[in-house]
């Protein structure tokens, strides 16, 4: 397990040290997985784009982008309509889904850039096939204003002035992967919080979890 990051936002090493991200053993290259040549989005579909500081008004919930997909459907119907909201903690604005970091597919994070592409570094990248996108966590952008930071996919912030016109921070994603394996991705740290608060985000988890085989405690 590594837990340090280099070139980038969050970065615990100093420049000058950088030569420490290839390790001793093998030579490989370490830290961030988009700089090891295994970004987390070619396994589970998402990778890191914004954050905001926990407790910020204005940051979530999330807004529903397909409301007949099959998760929100069975066995639990969820009453939802597109663009209706949930994930959301009435007695508590701050305590919502989208708080901390989020993550987005890689095409939406392709989507801003915050200045020249680094040379030698990957351009135009795509989603593998297959994804569903089934609610956003967005960003009330006038309330939050300067809180909220995105980064493009080379780690770097971009200025509040470009990213503005952005209102999405994370994307819940179903995924059923062509080589294997499924993924279901809330995609934001804090998506937990308001689960004992907004039973449609309940009765959603549920659903995820009965398609995932886990047995229901209640029959």
């Amino acid at each position: 397990m590594e837990c340090r990051k280099a070139d980038g936002w969050g970065a615990q090493l100093r420049p000058e040290f950088r030569g420490e991200c290839w390790h001793s053993q093998n030579g490989k290259r370490g830290g961030v997985p988009r700089e090891c040549r295994f970004p987390a989005w070619k396994l589970i579909g998402v990778d890191f784009l914004s954050y905001n500081p926990p407790g910020t008004t204005g940051a979530g919930p999330f807004r529903v982008t397909n409301p007949g997909h099959f998760l929100f459907q069975k066995p639990n119907r969820v009453d939802v309509k597109k663009g209706d909201r949930f994930g959301i903690d009435l007695n508590n604005p701050t305590r919502q889904v989208l708080d901390d970091e989020g993550d987005v597919r890689v095409s939406t994070i392709m989507k801003t850039v915050a200045g020249p592409i680094p040379e030698g570094a990957p351009v135009d990248l795509t989603d593998p096939p297959g994804i569903d996108v089934i609610a956003e966590g967005f960003y009330d952008c006038e309330e939050v204003g300067e809180k909220a930071f995105y980064f493009d996919y080379y780690h770097r912030e971009v200025p509040h002035e470009q990213s503005r016109h952005q209102d999405v921070g994370c994307e819940m994603i179903y995924w059923e992967r062509h080589d294997g394996g499924r993924v279901f991705s809330a995609s934001t740290i804090s998506a937990g919080w308001p689960l004992a608060d907004d039973t449609r985000w309940s009765d959603l988890l549920k659903n995820v979890l009965h398609h995932f085989g886990v047995p229901s405690t209640h029959g």
